[in-house]
């Protein structure tokens, strides 16, 4: 057997063994960013068809006609969508109506951030930064439509639901997640990953190690 076959049948193992166990931290990478990413939509999702259950048609048309909803039953509703943000471990939770080629804000639950900040969003505050997604969602076929943007409180990946009320009106549930946090979720799992990688690089060693010295092992018997 020639010198150069010696060590191809010396390092085969190790090489099939390295990348065996690469190739399935690989897999399981991609397969738990794709759980993340699956979950998160799922939760602003969630969160966006809950909207309908403490939502009504009441205060829909009120907005649209730019009437003042009472105030004690707006905030009884405010409540439940803090309630609503919290249990789906969303960002936000909203409503928005679209007039006269504006987006206006319904009604939205408050984060204790926005009451420090001054950006606590008011009863058909304009949303000015709607993103082109949000304004494309009142028209839109699909009743379920993802978006990732920017506005003046914040990076969000968000949800939009299309829904009308018996009179025709059509306006949308939303809810929002800090792109911050899911990158956070990402980069804890990319963190196991590397560790985990480390760990096959530090056990691989005495494999390694043993492959170079056999051959010595092996001379020094034959002696």
């Amino acid at each position: 057997m020639t010198k150069r076959n010696r060590i191809i049948k010396k390092w085969i193992p190790v090489v099939i063994f390295i990348t065996g166990i690469l190739l399935l931290l690989a897999i399981k990478l991609v397969r738990q960013e794709q759980t993340i990413t699956n979950n998160i939509n799922f939760r602003l999702k969630a969160a966006a068809g809950t909207i309908e259950l403490v939502i009504n048609d009441d205060l829909i048309e009120a907005a649209v006609e730019g009437v003042q909803p009472d105030s004690e039953q707006y905030r009884d509703t405010q409540n439940k969508f803090d309630r609503i943000a919290a249990i789906h471990e969303v960002d936000y939770a909203y409503v928005v109506i679209e007039k006269e080629d504006s987006v206006y804000f319904v009604i939205c639950n408050v984060l204790p951030s926005d009451i420090e900040n001054n950006i606590v969003i008011k009863y058909l505050d304009v949303f000015s930064e709607a993103p082109p997604e949000l304004k494309a969602a009142f028209t839109s076929n699909n009743s379920l439509v993802f978006s990732k943007n920017s506005n003046k409180w914040g990076t969000f990946r968000s949800a939009y639901i299309q829904k009308t009320t018996e009179s025709g009106i059509k306006y949308l549930l939303c809810s929002d997640m800090f792109l911050k946090d899911i990158n956070n979720e990402l980069l804890r799992v990319f963190i196991e990953f590397l560790v985990s990688l480390i760990f096959v690089v530090l056990i691989s060693f005495p494999l390694i190690y043993l492959r170079m010295n056999s051959p010595k092992r092996s001379a020094n018997i034959s002696k």
